[in-house]
């Protein structure tokens, strides 16, 4: 999961393990727990005591038993905010950040990454200054897919339902997607525009500047012609 992981923090989850399950991978919740997991018949299971849907939320895919603590473990350093959410065994926990590889983000570390897990295409986009254009169109290409994933009418009202009709607060959404998506159109553009000029070589640039001097001389009745030359 491309963690580094402190020596007090294994023990806090260690820690954490043996007030949730004891260290037994397979245990269910016991019915004297009368909590709201229990009375909504949905009781925690495993090693961390996730209950199904927390542990679907931030599951990885290819590990998705929740009787394996391995499994749970991969479940648990999938959450953005693992560190925040551990208390070292001091009381109950739950998870609360998003999920880290499932959501996107910035990648600092070299390292072999899995994407795409959630069954839909994921985009990289290099930040290296060399790489700018190539970057730009993959941003705008990735802008259009997402804007394409659904049209205005299909987003739904806060109401829940699915129509033409939007609040003020959806239509500002929109809005701000539309100036977004323009901003990047107009970035695309600008690159384009810059790869579409010639590319001075250092020839190039010595005569453009051999002809600046020439007109100077001749301006100020200077003369660096041929040999022999009126001064």
């Amino acid at each position: 999961m491309r963690e580094t992981v402190s020596n007090s923090e294994v023990n806090g989850i260690l820690a954490q393990i043996q007030r949730e399950s004891g260290g037994n991978q397979r245990i269910i919740q016991h019915a004297a727990v009368n909590d709201i997991n229990m009375r909504n018949g949905n009781p925690a299971r495993g090693l961390l005591q996730y209950i199904p849907q927390t542990f679907k939320a931030y599951k990885v895919k290819g590990f998705g038993n929740i009787y394996d603590g391995y499994h749970q473990l991969l479940a648990f350093f999938n959450n953005r905010t693992w560190r925040r959410d551990l208390p070292y065994g001091k009381r109950g926990w739950g998870p609360r950040g998003g999920r880290k590889f499932g959501t996107g983000g910035k990648i600092f570390k070299n390292g072999l990454y899995q994407l795409a897990e959630g069954g839909f295409p994921e985009w990289v986009i290099p930040t290296d200054p060399s790489r700018r254009t190539e970057a730009m169109k993959l941003l705008a290409l990735a802008g259009k897919e997402i804007s394409g994933n659904k049209r205005p009418h299909q987003l739904p009202n806060p109401g829940g339902s699915v129509g033409h009709h939007y609040d003020y607060d959806r239509s500002e959404e929109i809005a701000l997607l539309k100036q977004q998506v323009q901003l990047l159109t107009e970035l695309v553009l600008s690159s384009q525009n810059i790869e579409a000029k010639p590319i001075l070589t250092e020839g190039d640039i010595k005569r453009s500047y051999d002809k600046r001097d020439s007109r100077e001389s001749t301006k100020h009745g200077i003369f660096t012609g041929r040999p022999g030359g009126a001064y």
